[in-house]
């Protein structure tokens, strides 16, 4: 992808409701997709598959390796989600013996350019956060961790081990703090997956009164009078 095309992919995907800053870059993979209308101001490794919600806000600075996240998610500045990890059970954790010449430390030592390579396998995985998940400032969350609908992670936390839908977490390394509703009220949220509806349909409902807020969505879907909103994801690829 072009200086002139990475340009043009960023004006399109402003113009369908896809704000992702500065961040395109000839590295982006054809399949990173966006769920419109969604914000990302962070900094994106384009060189993997990741796919962003809906009405979700991925607020800068911060970091995002290989990521599926769902709708409404809040992710507040100095996030990292996902990272590189080094094998620990090699001579050396060095990432430099992945490629000795990266640096030109190979001819400097030696003389001669190195032919040999030995690169972390799978030293990334996805981050998978559900929906409506808010993710506090300056928290780290590790490759292959799954995040829950609706959990929360407190600020400055490190999340290693996946966090249940509705937990809230915090700490180093995060810990388990309480649920943000009772049991009932969890199941009656997973099973509403109030989510697939747009912004707009949802805040005509109280939405600061969760029970009064629940029985309103629960009838309107019996009564069929809220429809899901289902935008077409709009790949890198599809545009360039």
């Amino acid at each position: 992808m072009s200086a002139s095309l990475s340009t043009y992919v960023s004006e399109t995907l402003r113009q369908r409701g896809i704000d992702v800053g500065h961040n395109l870059s000839p590295a982006a993979h054809p399949e990173l997709s966006f769920e419109p209308p969604t914000l990302v101001t962070k900094e994106i490794r384009l060189e993997f598959p990741s796919r962003f919600g809906a009405f979700t806000k991925i607020h800068g600075p911060g970091h995002v390796t290989w990521v599926e996240i769902g709708r409404y998610g809040s992710f507040a500045p100095f996030v990292t989600l996902g990272a590189n990890e080094h094998d620990m059970r090699r001579l050396s954790t060095s990432s430099s013996f992945e490629n000795p010449g990266l640096y030109g430390w190979d001819v400097l030592t030696s003389g001669a350019a190195s032919q040999d390579f030995h690169p972390f396998e799978k030293s990334v995985a996805p981050v998978r956060i559900g929906n409506d998940v808010w993710i506090g400032q300056g928290a780290f969350v590790a490759s292959g961790v799954t995040i829950g609908n609706g959990a929360v992670v407190g600020a400055l936390s490190c999340v290693t081990r996946d966090v249940p839908p509705y937990a809230i977490v915090a700490g180093n390394p995060a810990r388990l703090i309480r649920y943000r509703f009772d049991h009932e009220t969890i199941i009656r949220l997973e099973r509403l997956a109030w989510w697939r509806f747009a912004l707009v349909d949802l805040a005509r409902f109280p939405v600061t009164a969760l029970p009064e807020c629940l029985d309103a969505l629960e009838r309107a879907v019996e009564a069929g009078s809220l429809e899901p909103y289902d935008p077409s994801p709009v790949t890198l690829g599809s545009l360039a």
